[in-house]
């Protein structure tokens, strides 16, 4: 039979302690479920992190080897697949049982929607800047 876990709130006087109380079994303190669950939290936020310094150091990687524009010449899902492939390296250094490889893959295709968004918004103001560019050179 498994023993019955009970929380009991913590208090802020440091003279409190945490202890069995009678007939009680595993009685813990509220306070450590909730640290464990932010420090999880934390530790995904820090392993995100490395996820999305490892994309952009491929991305520089990857323009640094061709002598094209990586943006525009380069598709999107052609980068996308080399960095799944790729993340099989990276993959290692974290806990797989907190990080799963469809995590990571997950990860690399939010940071590379990021990034597109970012691109597309770039190119409507390059284009609107020559649009105006234009319109008052010809109306001028």
């Amino acid at each position: 039979m498994q023993p019955e876990v009970k929380l009991v709130p913590t208090t802020k006087n440091v003279h409190s302690r945490c202890f069995l109380l009678p007939r009680r079994h595993g009685v813990y303190p509220t306070e450590l479920k909730e640290n464990s669950h932010s420090h999880h939290y934390n530790n995904q936020d820090k392993q995100r992190q490395k996820v999305e310094a490892y994309v952009f150091s491929k991305l520089e990687e990857y323009s640094k080897k061709k002598s094209i524009n990586l943006l525009h010449l380069t598709s999107l899902s052609h980068i996308r697949r080399r960095l799944k492939r790729d993340i099989k390296s990276l993959h290692g250094q974290f806990d797989s049982n907190t990080v799963s490889e469809e995590k990571l893959h997950q990860w690399i295709d939010e940071v590379l929607e990021q990034i597109e968004s970012h691109i597309s918004q770039l190119q409507s103001l390059f284009q609107s800047q020559d649009d105006l560019e234009h319109f008052l050179t010809s109306h001028l």
